[in-house]
């Protein structure tokens, strides 16, 4: 999204800008950087990155400083290293104050920052002035993150509120992957004000899309929510099945450390079920999968029931 903002930056009153072989390295590298992101390449993206920063910096080229900054502030924070990405998104908020175009992309990283940080009310200012500098069609994303921020600070009917308008933003602006995040936002606050069949409905239609768009950790999410909701329905069978299937998505997807968590709820659940079968089964193969030992797959597929459902 930054890098063709800059694109479109380059051609000004219909007249094609001349770039220097600098900026058009430059552009070659966070482009790169971009598809190795996409690749979860997430080592040779944050070098290449940090190649881009450098070369812009050179020649004080703001706008693309801009995308390489808040670029490794994202996958800093995404690797579970806050600081640095906390030292990155505040250098791009001073560049960006020369250039507003930017703004929104800037404060939405920087809320995020500030969520991993826990700073929950810093979250939410940060969340509202992205939301207030967006004028595009990435409004329903931004309003999404406003909805998030107020759901952390336990303001629920409000959050509701935000996430419902989002939801048609979303749905408007043809945006499959927020409209998903809409919808599990609200089935949580459903599921928070105990209104179960609502939360479950929601998180159905979520789990629906992110299939179709095949994002697999939000299936994995949209799983375990739904799980929730069956415990929380009194319905054991089902709560199962759903951690069963939470637990093999994530798993397949090389998410191990989602996977013991799972599995170690799922192993509660057999227990309390009283099938013993399945839970030595599920503790064996989380005896391989903290070992780190093969096969994963095949341990959990045995344990797993049958399905039927979507």
């Amino acid at each position: 999204m930054l890098l063709s903002t800059v694109t479109a930056c380059s051609i000004t009153s219909g007249k094609s800008v001349i770039r220097s072989e600098t900026h058009l390295q430059t552009e070659k590298l966070l482009e790169r950087g971009l598809r190795a992101q996409q690749k979860s390449d997430l080592r040779q993206a944050e070098q290449l990155f940090a190649d881009a920063l450098a070369l812009s910096s050179s020649i004080e080229d703001n706008p693309d400083r801009v995308i390489a900054l808040v670029n490794l502030a994202r996958l800093n924070r995404l690797g579970g290293k806050i600081d640095a990405s906390n030292l990155y998104i505040d250098q791009a908020l001073q560049i960006c104050s020369a250039h507003p175009e930017f703004t929104s992309e800037v404060t939405y990283e920087k809320a995020l920052v500030e969520i991993a940080l826990k700073n929950n009310t810093d979250a939410l200012k940060w969340a509202s002035r992205a939301l207030d500098a967006e004028n595009g069609p990435s409004k329903g994303v931004r309003r999404n993150l406003l909805a998030r921020t107020q759901l952390i600070n336990g303001n629920l009917d409000t959050a509701s509120k935000t996430a419902t308008i989002a939801l048609q933003e979303n749905r408007n602006n043809d945006l499959p992957e927020e409209e998903a995040n809409s919808l599990r936002m609200l089935g949580d606050i459903e599921l928070k004000s105990r209104r179960l069949e609502l939360a479950e409905k929601l998180l159905l239609e979520a789990l629906e899309i992110d299939k179709r768009i095949g994002a697999s950790a939000k299936i994995g999410l949209d799983l375990e929510k739904l799980a929730e909701v069956a415990e929380r329905k009194n319905e054991p069978v089902q709560n199962a099945d759903y951690l069963e299937r939470a637990c093999s998505v994530h798993l397949s997807a090389g998410r191990r450390d989602k996977a013991v968590v799972i599995l170690q709820d799922l192993i509660k659940v057999y227990q309390k079920n009283g099938d013993t079968r399945a839970a030595e089964k599920a503790k064996s193969a989380l005896e391989q999968l903290v070992s780190k030992t093969a096969p994963y797959t095949s341990s959990i597929s045995e344990i797993a029931n049958p399905s039927s459902k979507p």
